[in-house]
């Protein structure tokens, strides 16, 4: 491994818990390491260390441009996903504690994001020879909300419990020192006390969180027991307590299996072994070329354009034989689409290097500027036609669109997914005064176009389409923020307040990206709408309500303007307009 000095960059005074202080401890042993308090980033040497990594410690700070390579192991996106999406492309290789957290940012164009679980220090987080007096333990802080609501329960339930907070040494005696360690994640969250628990040896008895990667670590019923309500945690307590040897059974291999695949160093050996392979590619090796509509000579790292897109894959048919993806990149999507069903796959992408590597998938890659090329499809040829974040490239995506439709069977589908302009995180920082392009993601400084959901639908309907099914992949911080089901409380968002906002807007704020599926419409049945403009010497007023016709009117329209003896110009401008 060529990595043999790092920088380690958290602070340890505000918190002195926080996970870099395990994660400099197992680096040690694996490298030299000198720890960089953010507040003196700015003086770190250059060009002595192989890596910089920054361990997220909660707090918000500004580190210089140039510290590089530099990675990044951000621990908490189930609390504040915004954050960490606008921090994130500052950085050469992005880890996350929460598989979800990788998902969402891998969405928003961060390629390097990869899943990187919390784990635990067996220096610290061990089993201690002591004996078992109390029933359960929680150590931690006690949010409102579902954990208060349970802990309050289980201590009605079972007296001989511990709630409190202790840190390092005096944490694992308790742990040691409990039957049982309960759980309960604050979002969706695998925390840390997973792993300190089980790295203490008691039966943990945590809150299911399969849908984020939890099966993927520890088994139920092998390594550690789930619950889903109240009544059920309150059970499972119950019974285990009374069954020792099978407790303690479970106990023993969730902590042998912490200690055999879980721990800081297993971690610091996975950030090193992906840093060592960044920086043994060369920088020559990035793309050719620039994606669409993009005017910046800057190319993009082969990771933009290397994404499976199952959001889009799950809304083609699987019916369709005939498949066009437009700015297919590398050709992940295409090759799902080949696996999954009995399919021809054509593919345009701009970017050479990305459809060199499309042409090993699809059956056909044409390379180019899509609003510039002269294409060898005929009416008719297509049963479902992909624009994967491409519209928003664009400087006329209407004019796209109706080309595809031209390209579409009758029954054919087209598949669109856009990001909205909308979303919480532009209108906050619009609110501060910034509009800051980004390499990639809701701001990507290639892109000509932005859309919120009605500027979505208006442009579909000019382009000739009906937009069957409008979907969005939302923010993590989504369902914590607007109820389901209910009356709607005064939406918050930071320091905005947008009053009791219907649910279906208040989605709109926390709507990542859309995803469109959308079919021909059929010639409009009814006429013309015949709009009339009475004037008489307001050749400004004239201008703008023609202007806002042009702008806001989609239904077929003819103008007729009465102009009664104008002397200021008006006949002149309006024989001046083309027919």
């Amino acid at each position: 491994m060529s990595i043999s000095r790092v920088a380690i960059i958290f602070d340890d005074q505000v918190r002195p818990d926080t996970t870099g202080v395990y994660c400099r401890r197992a680096l040690e042993s694996l490298a030299t390491v000198d720890h960089v308090s953010p507040a003196t980033a700015s003086a770190v040497s250059r060009g002595v260390y192989d890596l910089y990594l920054v361990i997220d410690d909660g707090l918000e700070y500004q580190l210089p441009a140039d510290l590089h390579p530099i990675a990044w192991w951000a621990i908490d996106t189930h609390l504040n996903f915004d954050r960490y999406a606008a921090q994130a492309p500052a950085f050469d290789l992005v880890f996350t504690a929460q598989r979800d957290g990788a998902e969402q940012l891998r969405r928003a164009g961060i390629g390097t994001a990869t899943w990187l679980p919390l784990a635990c220090d067996p220096t610290i987080h061990r089993k201690h020879s002591v004996e078992k007096t109390l029933d359960v333990a929680f150590v931690g802080h006690v949010f409102p909300g579902p954990r208060a609501d349970l802990l309050k329960r289980m201590q009605e339930r079972f007296p001989n419990s511990f709630v409190g907070e202790r840190y390092f040494d005096e944490m694992a005696r308790t742990y040691s020192a409990s039957r049982i360690v309960f759980n309960r994640s604050i979002r969706n969250d695998v925390n840390m006390r997973v792993f300190e628990a089980v790295g203490c040896g008691s039966l943990l008895l945590t809150n299911g969180l399969k849908d984020n990667g939890q099966e993927e670590l520890f088994r139920e019923g092998v390594h550690l027991v789930t619950y889903g309500d109240a009544e059920e945690l309150l059970d499972k307590i119950a019974f285990y307590l009374k069954d020792e040897e099978l407790r303690e059974r479970i106990a023993l291999a969730g902590h042998r299996e912490a200690l055999a695949r879980h721990t800081y160093r297993h971690r610091m050996e996975a950030i090193l072994r992906q840093a060592d392979a960044m920086l043994s590619r060369t920088t020559a090796q990035v793309p050719e070329g620039v994606p669409f509509g993009s005017t910046d000579s800057a190319p993009r790292d082969r990771s933009y354009f290397e994404f499976d897109r199952p959001e889009l894959l799950g809304l083609v048919p699987k019916t369709a034989s005939k498949i066009l993806d437009i700015g297919c990149g590398a050709g992940r999507l295409g090759a799902s689409l080949k696996r999954r069903q009995s399919a021809e796959v054509t593919g345009i992408e701009q970017d050479k290097s990305a459809s060199s590597l499309a042409a090993k998938s699809l059956d056909q890659v044409l390379v180019g500027d899509i609003e510039k090329m002269e294409l060898p499809f005929n009416a008719r040829s297509f049963d479902a036609i992909i624009c994967g974040d491409v519209l928003e490239h664009l400087l006329d995506p209407a004019r796209l669109l109706r080309r595809a439709r031209e390209w579409l069977k009758p029954d054919g589908r087209l598949i669109a997914s856009i990001p909205n302009v909308r979303h919480h995180s532009v209108v906050l920082a619009l609110l501060e005064g910034n509009w800051t392009y980004q390499s990639a993601g809701l701001l990507d400084r290639t892109h000509r176009v932005f859309f919120t959901r009605r500027e979505i639908e208006k442009l579909f309907y000019r382009a000739g389409f009906v937009i069957e099914q409008l979907s969005f992949v939302p923010s993590p911080d989504f369902k914590a923020a607007v109820q389901q089901g209910g009356e709607l409380k005064d939406l918050y968002i930071d320091r905005l307040c947008l009053g009791k906002v219907p649910p279906k807007e208040a989605e709109e704020f926390f709507a990542y990206q859309y995803l469109v599926s959308a079919v021909r419409s059929p010639v409009p049945a009814y006429g013309l709408t015949s709009i009339v403009i009475v004037t008489c010497n307001q050749l400004s007023y004239t201008r703008q309500c023609l202007q806002s016709i042009w702008d806001l009117t989609d239904e077929p329209y003819e103008v007729i303007i009465v102009d009664n003896a104008s002397t200021d110009g008006t006949v002149e401008y309006v024989r001046s307009l083309p027919e």
